[in-house]
């Protein structure tokens, strides 16, 4: 089983990739969030040292400005709250500040293990929410992982996407 989608609806091929839509995790939002990402451009702010506790894991909090209002301009982002693991400094929620607007979006990882020696985040989500009021939330759940073997480029042509082959 592809480890995206097994709809083929949710596909939907432009020039030279696949963008998802109705999720959380569409290629423009993504885009956004790993130019936002881009540690250049930001001003990272330590606001907690390994003082506090998330999911039972001693954790960092990292806050993160854009150092430049282009780089707000070009995400639509004005601020990220990270939130980092000690024991194996992986991602484990990050919060996204919109510019405009109360609507945040939450990243998160679960069920975190360590396969073959590389730590793995087998469920991500992605969560829009008004204040307290979720309005909407995309989960991609993972499995049967193999660490460092050989991948055909084919495996992740449009076609093959699309038919969940």
């Amino acid at each position: 089983n592809p480890i995206f989608f097994n709809s083929s609806n949710k596909i939907k091929s432009t020039k030279s990739y696949a963008v998802i839509y109705g999720l959380n995790f569409n290629e423009d939002e993504i885009k956004k969030i790993k130019k936002f990402c881009d540690k250049e451009k930001l001003e990272l702010i330590s606001v907690g040292y390994f003082n506090s506790w998330v999911k039972n894991n001693k954790i960092g909090i990292i806050e993160a400005i854009p150092k430049k209002q282009k780089t707000i301009d070009e995400t639509g982002y004005k601020k990220s709250i990270l939130f980092v693991r000690k024991d194996n400094y992986m991602l484990v929620r990050a919060i996204y500040y919109p510019a405009i607007g109360n609507k945040k979006k939450y990243f998160d990882t679960n069920n975190i293990e360590k396969i073959d020696g590389i730590w793995i985040a087998k469920s991500t989500s992605m969560t829009t929410k008004d204040g307290k009021t979720t309005l909407h939330k995309t989960v991609l759940n993972f499995s049967n992982f193999k660490v460092n073997s050989k991948i055909n480029d084919n495996l992740f042509s449009t076609r093959r996407l699309q038919k969940g082959l």
